[in-house]
């Protein structure tokens, strides 16, 4: 079953980066989307009477027009763009140069008429573009850029508290941010599970006990 995952705030999840990384004041910025291992914690928690719940995360990842949206294949490059649909071709194969380089051919773009910052970072493809991809059935593939607009970036500042006196701590300022989907994003996870998972429920997902709602997708 596809579950849709909605915030009624926002969402923050952690990365492996500690708060006090950064010395006297530190930023911690929310990965987007989350590892399925994050579901997997917030779908036992609605099973809580199952002593130990057998669950299954399958497919995962952002959701939007109906459709699943995958990270760019690392071998597609853009070769124009429209608004926020960039066109992407494959890479090609030339011999590798004199060098340490450990395999006999190396990729290459043999065109490009985008310069690499103004399009590269954040294209994600819809299920069948992918499927395109992997099929080899295509000339241009279309990628959509999941940025500003798709995803708003909430910034907060706080201060560590000491456990024992309950006081601010010195020099422990730190900026958290958070992720706010847009435009109709969504979350979506594949959940295989031998308990009953209720429609519209609202789960605790991520860290700072954000909330979100559930909703079972009529996806096939």
């Amino acid at each position: 079953m596809i579950y849709l995952i909605e915030p009624t705030d926002n969402f923050f999840f952690r990365t492996p980066v500690p708060f006090e990384a950064g010395g006297e004041t530190s930023a911690v910025i929310s990965s987007f989307p989350p590892m399925p291992s994050v579901y997997a914690g917030a779908f036992r928690m609605l099973n809580k009477e199952a002593v130990r719940p057998r669950m299954r995360i399958g497919i995962n990842g952002l959701w939007l027009e109906n459709s699943f949206y995958f990270p760019r294949p690392l071998d597609l490059y853009p070769c124009r763009s429209h608004e926020d649909t960039y066109f992407l071709k494959s890479m090609k194969l030339k011999k590798r140069p004199m060098s340490n380089y450990p395999l006999d051919y190396m990729p290459y773009i043999p065109e490009n008429n985008l310069k690499k910052e103004e399009g590269w970072e954040n294209l994600y493809l819809s299920e069948k573009s992918l499927a395109e991809y992997l099929n080899n059935d295509y000339l241009e593939t279309e990628g959509l850029k999941i940025d500003d607009k798709y995803i708003k970036a909430e910034p907060k500042i706080g201060i560590e508290i000491d456990s024992e006196s309950g006081t601010a701590k010195n020099k422990q300022l730190y900026q958290s941010v958070s992720i706010r989907p847009d435009h109709g994003l969504k979350l979506a996870v594949e959940v295989n599970s031998e308990e009953m998972v209720d429609d519209q429920a609202i789960i605790k997902l991520g860290g700072e006990g954000k909330t979100a709602r559930l909703k079972k997708s009529d996806y096939q």
